[in-house]
């Protein structure tokens, strides 16, 4: 069958059904200029109104395209999910990774910023497949501005191809003037699995938003974020004053930063925080003292227990009765803490 043949079949497929389109395109042969040619016919949106006829063409169109190999057909395929329909779109990421090109990822990166949700999630899910190193590189150009919809995707293929090399990207984006933008790179520079490799490169970075942003969201993520990369020195260095701020949200997470380093210094410093309240920060301490769940934690969480408010006592028990079960602490050496203690309520809870 000639190429104007096979565009004519594709115009007005006769098939009736699905199967019937794969039974015959399984018996057909096109070059990769012929599959150009189909591409602009499914296009169309005229010919693509009628959704059922579509679908039939496309499920033709893989089955005949999947044996061609060429790829020179990557550019043409990642350009037709512009203007792709949901039966296209969902063929054409089947077909583009049989025939990958790095020569033409800077087209498919170019996606991301495509206003269609489903336009740049499908770029995203293909640049996962057959993304690589140089990808970083087109990635590096399209974040110079990072006010697109597809940012949180476009971060997601950089750090899932790139590891800890997407570093200079994340900081390009941490350095941006668009909070949401920078709170989705700050959670992957305090993602110390994928940072593991350049920790104290992450910290940096993460460092001069903690001493110069305004922006309180941010300024949180930061605070999480760092807690997960830095070292405990460098981490009271910067976050210990937040432990005073006037909003809650910094004491939050400057408490929940200290689960990464149960060492005598956090627990001394937990334990003045639950004890000078108020409420609300006294329970974050205990909730931060059931996540780390180590014996280190026993003498503040064991004085919690003797706290004058009744919320704070029950909170305190509860914790220790979890992680009791859980074989995470040694309840018989909470018992003999809380009777050798000097406080009244204490050695009762003991012996209750």
């Amino acid at each position: 069958m000639t190429g104007k043949e096979l565009i004519k079949l594709f115009q007005s497929p006769p098939w009736g059904t699905e199967q019937e389109a794969e039974q015959v395109a399984r018996s057909l042969y096109a070059g990769a200029s012929d599959l150009v040619k189909i591409l602009d016919v499914l296009t169309n949106k005229k010919l693509a109104s009628n959704a059922r006829i579509q679908q039939i063409r496309c499920i033709a169109f893989f089955y005949l395209a999947q044996r061609v190999r060429d790829n020179g057909l990557f550019v043409p395929y990642v350009r037709a999910l512009k203007n792709a329909d949901s039966s296209l779109r969902q063929v054409l990421v089947q077909l583009i990774p049989l025939v990958n090109s790095p020569s033409g990822h800077g087209e498919l990166c170019a996606l991301l910023r495509h206003p269609d949700v489903q336009v740049y999630q499908s770029a995203a899910q293909l640049l996962k497949q057959v993304g690589g190193r140089g990808t970083l590189e087109h990635l590096q150009r399209i974040f110079r501005d990072t006010s697109f919809p597809g940012l949180s995707e476009a971060l997601d293929v950089a750090t899932s191809i790139g590891k800890h090399r997407a570093l200079p990207l994340l900081k390009t984006v941490v350095q941006s003037n668009y909070p949401q933008a920078q709170i989705l790179a700050l959670c992957s520079l305090g993602d110390r699995g994928l940072m593991r490799q350049c920790l104290d490169e992450a910290a940096d970075v993460i460092v001069e938003i903690l001493e110069g942003t305004s922006d309180q969201y941010v300024l949180e993520q930061a605070i999480k974020s760092y807690a997960a990369v830095a070292s405990e020195e460098e981490f009271f260095d910067h976050v210990d004053r937040f432990l005073n701020s006037s909003q809650l949200r910094m004491i939050r997470a400057a408490i929940f930063g200290m689960r990464w380093f149960p060492t005598p210094r956090s627990m001394i410093k937990l334990d003045r925080k639950l004890q000078a309240g108020p409420e609300s920060v006294s329970l974050i301490v205990l909730e931060t003292l059931e996540e780390i769940g180590t014996e280190a934690i026993l003498p503040p969480l064991l004085k919690g227990l003797s706290h004058s408010q009744l919320s704070i006592r029950n909170r305190a028990g509860q914790a220790l009765a979890k992680l009791g079960a859980e074989g995470k602490v040694d309840i018989a050496r909470a018992v003999i803490w809380l009777l050798r203690s000097s406080d009244t309520n204490a050695r009762r809870i003991a012996v209750d």
